[in-house]
């Protein structure tokens, strides 16, 4: 398969992750009452510190999401947030099962696994400085 194709879908996985990253982080960090309804959601399933953690995912989430969106070390973004859905799976997954229950993170662990096995491709930041030598 020649690179272009594999470095445009990756670029368009790349860019969808970073996007629904930013949607669910953004306010983990930034309104008040959804952070705390996610810090009593953590609670309810004995994460410890429920509020340090929902700071925590949130950050990854959001700052991760940004970082993937450019296409800046997303392999290293790519497995946090995978390790986020491994953790959202076990955690929440066994309630509902798989159709209408862990099938959404699954989907997106295996998106982030890809990333982090196959790297951000041609059409990002970390391509542009390591082929450039920029630092």
């Amino acid at each position: 398969m020649p690179e272009l194709y594999v470095s445009v879908s990756l670029l368009m996985v790349r860019v969808m992750l970073g996007i629904i990253f930013m949607a669910h982080g953004y306010p983990k960090i930034f309104d008040r009452k959804f952070a705390l309804a996610t810090a009593k959601f953590f609670k309810t399933l004995r994460v410890p510190a429920p509020r340090f953690f929902t700071f925590l995912v949130g950050f990854i989430e959001l700052f991760g999401g940004v970082m993937l969106f450019i296409g800046l070390f997303g392999q290293v973004w790519a497995f946090l947030l995978a390790m986020i859905m491994v953790v959202a799976i076990a955690l929440t997954g066994n309630q509902k099962g798989f159709k209408g229950g862990y099938e959404f993170e699954l989907l997106i662990f295996v998106c982030g696994l890809m990333l982090f096995l196959l790297g951000d491709g041609m059409y990002s930041l970390t391509f542009l400085i390591s082929h450039f030598n920029l630092f």
